[in-house]
């Protein structure tokens, strides 16, 4: 933290120190769950203040985050390669995977309209084994996903009309 210019406090420290657990076993935190690992190791610390570390790491390029559509910001400490991500659609699993081009960036725009690129964010998505695996055919041989709805609700498939909506759940 000193070489990256910020000093070395207690929260800083206990934020990374739960990064880079994380990241050593392919794991990537929400700022919840940096919070709540950052209060099992210190006690009382605030949200915001994790949330000013979180920051502060990032912008001295010592944590990296990525933010998949329509998921909560993630963050590792694998920094300074040029590494992609994996996402789950169905479980929001996201994995490391190295870029099979090397350097940054891996891609280029076909018109880069005077920017000058020094990065490209890749996201595979997809399902990830278990998910995949819990997929069960249907009558028509494609495989969808078991729905699931509140406790005791069974689904109410929907009609097979163009634009229909998924499954609704009732308890009736």
């Amino acid at each position: 933290m000193r070489a990256a210019g910020l000093r070395v406090t207690g929260p800083r420290l206990a934020v990374y120190q739960a990064l880079d657990t994380a990241t050593a076993t392919g794991r990537h935190l929400t700022a919840a769950v940096v919070t709540d690992a950052v209060r099992t190791r210190l006690g009382a610390v605030s949200t915001q203040a994790v949330y000013d570390c979180l920051e502060a790491l990032t912008a001295a390029g010592l944590v990296r985050r990525i933010e998949p559509a329509g998921h909560p910001a993630l963050y590792e400490t694998r920094v300074g390669d040029n590494h992609h991500h994996l996402v789950c659609r169905g479980c929001g699993r996201t994995a490391d995977v190295d870029c099979s081009h090397g350097t940054a960036p891996c891609l280029t725009p076909a018109d880069d309209l005077g920017f000058v690129v020094d990065e490209a964010e890749v996201v595979f998505w997809g399902r990830c084994a278990d998910c995949a695996a819990s997929q069960a055919p249907s009558s028509d041989g494609l495989r969808v996903r078991q729905a699931r709805g509140p406790a005791g609700a069974r689904p109410v498939l929907p009609s097979r009309a163009p634009g229909a909506a998924g499954p609704s759940f009732t308890t009736a």
